[in-house]
């Protein structure tokens, strides 16, 4: 999806007002494979901030982008969990 996304976040960022700001939950895949690194930091280099939903994506943003926003919230799955 980091082709797809990156350049759809470029074409809105053309207009020099739109700000991209991307959820994230999975920056680099489970199941590793061949071009992950170079086509997340494709998608990474086309937002301008981010909201995370854990504190171990929060870092792997930042190993990307510590440039940009980061904002944290919990993931609703493990917020329900907490309660029970």
């Amino acid at each position: 999806m980091a082709p797809c996304l990156g350049v759809v976040a470029r074409i809105a960022k053309s207009n020099k007002y739109t700000v991209i700001i991307s959820v994230v939950d999975n920056v680099i895949p489970h199941e590793k494979r061949p071009g992950d690194i170079m086509l997340t930091k494709f998608f990474m280099n086309s937002i301008d901030g981010a909201v995370v939903l854990s504190d171990s994506v929060q870092k792997e943003v930042e190993n990307f982008r510590k440039d940009i926003p980061v904002c944290y919230t919990p993931h609703p799955c493990l917020t329900l969990m907490a309660k029970s």
